[in-house]
């Protein structure tokens, strides 16, 4: 037999535009510092992969011909997970 589960959340955080980061002259130059960091939505806590230190990390917004780099710098994820 199925027993479902319902899980309430009652109101969270209020919504905040996403944070953006825009190409100029044809290019878009990234560092993303990756880590673990705890999120806590009311009585529930995630652990999550976090782009310098943001959770979700930012809209890139770029356009059909631009060179994006992105420098990924990783942390000892190993470690955060244990």
């Amino acid at each position: 037999m199925e027993q479902e589960v319902l899980l309430l959340f009652s109101g969270g955080e209020p919504f905040m535009p996403m944070a953006e980061l825009e190409s100029a002259n044809g290019k878009l130059e990234i560092t993303l510092n990756v880590d673990m960091l705890d999120k806590v939505i009311e009585w529930l806590t995630l652990h999550r992969r976090a782009w310098n230190g943001e959770i979700p990390g930012k809209v890139w917004r770029i356009r059909r011909g631009d060179n994006v780099t992105v420098t990924i710098v990783r942390a000892n994820l190993d470690q955060a997970a244990s």
